[in-house]
């Protein structure tokens, strides 16, 4: 997944993240190019393993914060 990610057309990388349960990467794209990316990856990564493959678009966050739940 990672190698078909990094070949992409406005990719900016990609690594496997997780603890290896089941395989999981994540790529870096350009926002105008998240369809095509999305397209490819599918179309190339079943052609290569037989394995239709979950893929989830999204965009970073601000990151963690402090959350308090009062009773």
């Amino acid at each position: 997944m990672v190698r078909i990610a990094k070949d992409q057309k406005g990719c900016h990388g990609a690594r496997m993240t997780g603890a290896g349960f089941g395989g999981c990467a994540v790529a870096l794209v350009q926002k105008e190019m998240t369809e095509e990316f999305q397209k490819n990856i599918y179309k190339e990564y079943h052609d290569t393993t037989g394995i239709k493959p979950n893929i989830y678009a999204c965009k970073a966050g601000a990151g963690a914060e402090i959350y308090y739940h009062s009773s």
